[in-house]
């Protein structure tokens, strides 16, 4: 267009002729202004013309360095972003500037509203990711409160299975949370130490979001050792009470089934040989039993009961009681029998040996009565029953008697061993009496 004296003349950016620009016209819109004297057109010696002014205005703005602030800062500087774009809504640009002058300061227009656009979408971005990130602290924070108090809650009691197995199974699930969450922690430091980056070294809200941060890390680290030690604490009680259950119920079951065993074992008394030797044989395979088992009463004594279990600690003690009531008397009606059956055998063995010498000497007796003996012959018969009845065993009679009062005792009421004693020591008298008189006779 042209300038006349006292008159302004408008064109939009299309009327100027700029042959190394393609710009839409609804980017910037340009008013020529007229000056009252001929102007000096070298920017050099002019004076900067507003356009020119905020322009260097907004370079400033984006020269500084921008760090990440609190809410409030960052809505601050935004607000300034959005407020120096619409610097340029309506950009004036002087009629005295040359087609080539007026071409550089479009584009440094262009320029620098790209610029600043990039700064408040970065801007947005950041204040986007320090909100995320705060909540994901926040929440992470929220969730380890939540389980601070599953964490710090009353234990079981020691054999309470049905508990111990309900805490057990929170606390597997709370180990497969914390395995599900450890990626989430690791991205919130890595996010973190992003923000931190982006902060004023000396400022002070990288030292609060640095502390916020570490105590969220603290919290993490202090909730994961509670809850390892807490699962391995709970895995122990629940593994040791079942064993205990198991132990008691199975100890139990046992002495069940020993005292119907037991039945009729050792309590009436032995009447027949056979039956002394079968009782003893089944004393001997319920005392290797109650042996074999007593492993498992070792093993159930040697379990160490954490506090707070005076239930199951009355159980142990219940079915250790019960042990010693049935087993001890399986050892010792099993001692009691082994004993009667080697007396019962030794009685019979001196019963045979005192028999065999009372039949020999009743035999001597007899021929001796039957002979009409010379002197040598008197002398010979006297010599051999006063030799029969020297050789004798003085103790052999007293102790068959001893044997047949301590079975007797032990309730061996074996028919022959109640007679057999009796009837040999009677005939021992009868005998040695006819003998003592034989060699009275003979010596007359």
């Amino acid at each position: 267009g042209e300038l006349s004296s006292g008159k302004l003349t408008t064109t939009s950016v299309s009327s100027v002729t700029i042959p190394s620009l393609h710009r839409e016209k609804s980017e910037v819109f340009i008013t020529l202004q007229s000056v009252e004297n001929e102007p000096d057109t070298s920017m050099a010696k002019r004076e900067p013309s507003k356009l020119e002014l905020d322009i260097s205005q907004c370079k400033d703005l984006l020269s500084s360095s921008m760090h990440l602030e609190d809410n409030h800062h960052m809505e601050d500087i935004c607000a300034q972003i959005v407020e120096h774009i619409h610097l340029f809504d309506e950009a004036f640009i002087p009629a005295y500037l040359t087609e080539d002058e007026a071409g550089v300061l479009v584009e440094q227009i262009m320029e620098v509203k790209k610029d600043l656009r990039a700064r408040d979408e970065e801007l947005k971005l950041l204040a986007s990711t320090i909100n995320q990130w705060k909540e994901e602290l926040q929440g992470l924070s929220m969730w380890m409160k939540e389980v601070e108090v599953f964490l710090h809650a009353e234990d079981a009691a020691f054999g309470d299975l049905e508990t111990l197995e309900a805490q057990l199974k929170e606390s597997n699930a709370l180990q497969e949370d914390i395995l599900t969450l450890q990626p989430n922690v690791e991205n919130i430091n890595e996010t973190g130490q992003s923000l931190l980056g982006r902060c004023d070294q000396e400022g002070q809200f990288r030292v609060e979001l640095g502390q916020q941060l570490d105590h969220v890390n603290d919290d993490w680290e202090m909730t994961v050792t509670t809850a390892n030690k807490q699962n391995e604490k709970l895995k122990k009680a629940f593994d040791k009470s079942r064993e205990v259950v198991q132990l008691v119920k199975e100890i139990n079951q046992f002495l069940d089934q020993l005292e119907g065993e037991l039945a009729g074992s050792g309590v009436a008394p032995v009447t027949a040989a056979p039956e002394l030797s079968q009782r003893t044989y089944k004393l001997l395979q319920l005392r290797d039993k109650a042996d074999r088992k007593s492993e498992a009463l070792q093993r159930l004594s040697t379990i160490e009961v954490e506090g707070g279990a005076g239930e199951m600690e009355a159980q142990i003690t219940a079915v250790q009681d019960r042990w010693s009531e049935v087993t001890g008397p399986v050892h010792t009606t099993y001692s009691r029998m082994k004993e009667a059956t080697t007396d019962y055998g030794e009685f019979k063995t001196l019963v045979a040996q005192e028999g065999d010498w009372l039949d020999r000497l009743e035999k001597k007796l007899r021929r001796s009565s039957k002979c009409a003996a010379d002197a040598e012959e008197i002398s010979e018969e006297l010599d051999d029953l006063e030799n029969c009845l020297n050789n004798h065993p003085e103790d052999r009679v007293d102790r068959l008697r001893q044997l047949a009062e301590g079975l007797g005792e032990k309730e061996i009421l074996i028919s022959p061993v109640m007679t057999e004693a009796d009837k040999l020591t009677k005939r021992w008298e009868e005998l040695e009496r006819q003998a003592r008189s034989r060699i009275k006779s003979l010596e007359e």
